[in-house]
């Protein structure tokens, strides 16, 4: 395993690690709930956090908005990060989310009715100081 997990609820076995075009990195769909139907764990040399996504709906399919991120799973304070770094996260999230099944990470998109038109980010982790 190429990082040292420091974050509770995340299983090594079940992460799933990318060569993005940003670096290594590692990702695992975390179990669904009526409060988070879309959790994701990421973690790469640096940082670990949980993030957030919803689908969003349009005539040509659909967008993935990636809304928000915690120190904890569904709990825990808003990670801020440098502007760099966040820069470098959301090109390895794209990355995955355009290439990767949104439903089963593990899997590759095979069909275009599974790939989103694009990958947005509203969530607020870049710190602005």
């Amino acid at each position: 395993m190429g990082i040292d997990i420091t974050l509770e609820g995340v299983s090594p076995k079940l992460l799933i690690g990318v060569q993005g075009p940003r670096g290594t990195f590692y990702m695992q769909k975390m179990p669904v709930t009526q409060t988070a139907p879309t959790a994701f764990f990421y973690g790469d040399q640096i940082h670990q956090f949980f993030g957030y996504y919803n689908y969003v709906n349009q005539e040509d399919g659909f967008v993935i908005n990636i809304y928000g991120a915690t120190t904890s799973l569904l709990e825990g304070f808003v990670p801020k990060y440098n502007s760099d770094y966040v820069d470098i996260v959301e090109i390895n999230l794209k990355y995955f989310f355009l290439n990767h099944n949104s439903a089963i990470f593990s899997r590759l998109i095979v069909d275009s009715k599974d790939k989103p038109s694009d990958v947005v980010f509203s969530w607020k982790v870049r710190n602005n100081a």
